[in-house]
């Protein structure tokens, strides 16, 4: 966790070598050893684990829809996708993080830093810094693809007979790459946010921290209610609830042509249905993970361990959002599974006959 607003302004209006203060609060033993064994699960164990396995089932579905062709815009959409979520996973093992998270597999309450200083330090700072533009811009563009998915399918579902002339390639891919620069000021602006300082420890230990950068208690409390409000409505609340009605309304839409046996038959009209199928599922399961997400950051407990505990469960359950949509392809979308199948059953000959490759 970071420093109190009191202990950062503190050391920013005094020197850039002190002694930090613990006296923000005086945990049991046994409180904060069960903390730490919690939030080490998760950020030591649960978290890498699902984020490598997510990282892999990425690189494979990359793989699978370069091989389809991204001549649709379905398939760009689930790239613009896989690549946000690969770029979000970077979070779940970044070693740098973790570094400055733990002290000798302690977890560290009073600052994020690590124990060097200096040109190393920095080094440190600055690479840390960087894998945090690329976790955010994923996680931002990530909330942001479900919504375009979902408007995606209200269209083809909706005007069947319009939608290739509503819905084009070259239209999909001018608002994704819109999407991803819509969000990059915003990841580089928080860049700003921090900056690196250097401190003594009670026990004389000295150490390297990230701090805020901003003098005045009103320029810090600007970018709170901007990080709090804005960035937190436009990627929880507003593609919440947009996905959320969306995926009814298709749903209810499916049902009443279902009733009326007015499904298509042809095999271009089935696979625009498993299209809908694969990319709702991708929706849906946005919506289900974001929404106990979003019930998990507006719980707030008079316990600052459990809101730890509870903290490290939200960023869990964004990983496993980003490591699932794999399934969804691999069980709605027939073309993606035999890719699949193929690239597995070619795997397997080669290692048993690697000879006949050779020639």
């Amino acid at each position: 966790m970071n420093l109190s607003v009191t202990d950062i302004f503190r050391g920013k209006t005094t020197t850039s070598v002190f002694v930090l203060k613990t006296t923000v609060f005086t945990p049991s033993k046994e409180s904060l050893a069960e903390t730490d064994k919690n939030v080490r699960i998760v950020l030591l164990y649960l978290r890498p684990t699902v984020g490598t396995f997510g990282l892999i089932l990425n690189f494979v579905t990359f793989i699978i829809l370069s091989k389809i062709g991204f001549r649709k815009p379905s398939i760009i959409l689930l790239l613009s996708l896989t690549l946000a979520d690969s770029l979000y996973l970077i979070s779940s093992v970044n070693v740098v993080s973790l570094l400055a998270r733990f002290n000798h597999d302690r977890l560290k309450y009073k600052y994020y830093g690590w124990e060097i200083s200096g040109a190393l330090a920095m080094c440190v700072y600055i690479l840390d810094r960087l894998l945090d533009v690329l976790y955010l811009l994923g996680a931002y563009v990530s909330t942001g693809v479900p919504v375009l998915i979902t408007f995606e399918r209200l269209i083809a579902t909706f005007f069947p007979l319009k939608f290739k002339l509503i819905v084009t390639s070259k239209r999909v891919l001018i608002i994704n790459v819109a999407l991803w620069l819509f969000w990059t000021p915003w990841v580089l602006f928080s860049l700003s946010w921090t900056t690196l300082r250097t401190a003594v420890l009670p026990n004389g230990q000295m150490v390297t921290y990230k701090a805020s950068a901003y003098e005045s208690f009103n320029d810090f409390y600007f970018i709170s209610f901007l990080n709090t409000y804005i960035f937190n409505i436009l990627t929880t609340i507003v593609p919440i609830s947009l996905v959320s009605l969306g995926c009814l309304v298709i749903g209810v839409k499916l049902k009443l042509i279902q009733h009326h046996r007015n499904l298509m038959v042809t095999s271009k009209e089935t696979s625009s249905r498993r299209t809908t199928l694969t990319l709702i599922s991708v929706s849906i399961i946005f919506a289900v993970t974001s929404i106990i997400y979003f019930a998990f950051a507006i719980s707030f407990s008079s316990s600052e361990f459990a809101n730890a505990v509870i903290t490290e469960v939200k960023y869990l359950l964004v990983d496993i959002c980003s490591t699932s949509n794999f399934f969804a392809y691999i069980i709605f979308n027939t073309k993606f599974r035999n890719i699949l199948i193929y690239m597995i059953k070619d795997k397997l000959l080669y290692r048993c006959n690697p000879s006949q490759f050779s020639r």
